[in-house]
């Protein structure tokens, strides 16, 4: 006879690019992720938790010493992660002898808190999972709102609009593609590949129409060209010293050069300070040549 519990999953992130200024980011605690937005990354939580559980076999119960009808009743207790209710959640799966009254589940999930709280849990929250663009520690306790929901309780739907999965954007990559894929799995993480297929176009053999609200959209979550140090007017860009020499943070304003934009070769015709924006006015090349180019770059970001 086996059960679940489900309990919220927070997080604490630190991007690979921290924007120091954004609000949200903390140089010492990070971005702070809710189960919604580590949707996108559930194989990589998934994977560092059957990775850390493994050195004990994972059966919190091996530390229950109570000598209790708990105790007779419940085989083992193995934390794992799970998506449910559109979230990634903490999922205790729970091996039984026979079922457990509503005074054991009590007994159960009070011993299971103070694991997550102070036992294994507090371990694992110290262990780094690399994403790729970050670093992720993982919380299975929370100070407020913590709550063990055994799986045969009926769970609220979601209302219609919290369906839409949220993605994490603050310290991320801004590279459309980038962003594109991070979303389309985030979507089929949450059982939307639907949506992940039309987001990318269908399957049809026609390009899809793309309007012009949704062109600035994307075109907002570009990234820009920001210069690191002072430089002076014959600066020559080549790839390894514009990744030096410069960086790239959201947003993209207006008449700006982005991570769109390959520099290797081209001169810098006026003087630049830290932290200005890098614009098509301060470089020679196709940019700044061609018309077409050059309104293009003008017209788009903020």
């Amino acid at each position: 006879m086996q059960m679940k519990f489900y309990s919220p999953l927070t997080a604490d992130f630190f991007p690979n690019e921290p924007d120091y200024e954004d609000e949200f980011y903390d140089e010492y605690e990070g971005c702070p992720l809710d189960g919604h937005d580590l949707l996108q990354y559930a194989d990589a939580v998934d994977e560092a938790v059957k990775k850390d559980i493994a050195d004990f076999n994972g059966d919190l119960m091996q530390y229950y010493h109570e000598d209790d009808s708990v105790r007779q009743k419940v085989v083992s207790a193995v934390p794992s992660v799970e998506i449910h209710g559109n979230k990634l959640c903490g999922c205790l799966n729970v091996e039984l002898r026979e079922s457990l009254n509503e005074g054991e589940q009590a007994v159960l999930c009070d011993y299971i808190s103070g694991q997550y709280s102070d036992g294994w849990g507090e371990g694992f929250e110290q262990r780094e999972i690399d994403v790729g663009d970050g670093k992720l520690y993982v919380h299975f306790w929370q100070e407020d709102g913590f709550k063990m929901t055994p799986s045969f309780e009926k769970i609220p739907k979601p209302e219609k609009n919290s369906l839409r999965p949220k993605m994490q954007l603050i310290g991320q990559d801004g590279n459309i593609f980038a962003i594109m894929g991070r979303a389309s799995r985030l979507l089929k993480n949450a059982g939307q590949s639907d949506k992940a297929k039309e987001m990318c176009g269908g399957v049809s053999t026609s390009r899809r129409p793309i309007s012009r609200k949704e062109t600035e959209y994307l075109n907002a979550l570009v990234r820009g060209a920001y210069a690191r140090c002072d430089l002076e007017p014959g600066y020559i860009f080549d790839k390894d010293k514009f990744e030096k020499d410069f960086y790239l943070a959201i947003p993209l304003h207006k008449g700006q050069l982005s991570c769109r934009e390959v520099m290797n070769g081209e001169k810098l015709q006026q003087p630049i300070k830290a932290h200005e924006r890098l614009t098509i006015n301060h470089i020679d090349g196709p940019y700044s040549e061609s018309p077409a180019l050059k309104r293009l770059i003008l017209d788009r970001g903020l």
